[in-house]
């Protein structure tokens, strides 16, 4: 798969707004309260400036009730109960890494998306410069996950099997995508790739530098799949 052309973001959120534009869109904004001091204001300003129309999903029940924000739907991506084609844009920040089933996701959002609506994503790129170096040198494959929190998780997972035979559903990272899974994954799910970018915060000039050189070492893949029909996807054979 060649990557061209290759786009360039200081962050996720300019790798987001760039591809919004100015359009007014009614966007999902999926796992978006975080801890709740997430950033899921600042794009929900940003759609209403562009007299678009924002909704939240969030799978915490409590802090949804706590927060009490408008159009903010407590559910999981993976199967909702939100009506078929309502959304013109789904953005999931950080998201696609966080489960065993990535398929069904992505299934659930070509449901939910409106025909041509736009599927955006982006999640940790596992050929970053800084796992590159970290595993070169240090020889730690980690991308970010904390080792107590899995232990902690693996306890609930085992407990919960044992007590109801329970899928695992950990949030810590699961799957890590590069451009080729990513694009075979949206093909096959209904979406056509048509946008892929990076993300680059170097943190010395020597970074600067190397990302310049390979962009494709960025912190973070960025994606935009277009529902789409086969012939629109395949339209290369």
């Amino acid at each position: 798969m060649q990557i061209t052309p290759l786009h360039r973001y200081s962050g996720r959120l300019d790798f987001l707004f760039d591809v919004l534009k100015d359009t007014p869109v009614t966007l999902l904004d999926v796992g978006n309260l975080g801890d709740g001091t997430s950033t899921n204001l600042t794009i929900k300003n940003y759609v209403e400036e562009k007299k678009g129309t924002y909704f939240g999903l969030d799978s915490n029940a409590e802090l949804t009730k706590r927060l009490n924000l408008p159009n903010q739907l407590v559910g999981d991506l993976h199967k909702t109960d939100i009506d078929s084609d309502k959304f013109d844009v789904i953005y999931g920040g950080e998201i696609i890494e966080h489960t065993w089933t990535p398929g069904d996701m992505i299934a659930e959002c070509f449901r939910i998306l409106k025909p041509g609506g736009k599927l955006i994503l982006d999640t940790p790129n596992p050929y970053s410069l800084n796992s590159i170096l970290r595993y070169l040198f240090k020889s730690q494959d980690s991308m970010g996950d904390v080792r107590k929190l899995v232990y902690e998780e693996a306890k609930d997972n085992f407990k919960s099997i044992t007590d109801k035979g329970a899928d695992l559903k950990q949030p810590q990272h699961k799957i890590f995508f590069t451009p080729a899974m990513m694009k075979q994954l949206l093909e096959t799910h209904g979406f056509k790739l048509v946008h892929l970018g990076f993300t680059q915060k170097p943190h010395s000039i020597i970074q600067k530098f190397l990302m310049f050189l390979f962009p494709q070492c960025g912190n973070h893949l960025c994606v935009v799949g277009e529902k789409s029909t086969l012939d629109e996807i395949y339209s290369d054979l």
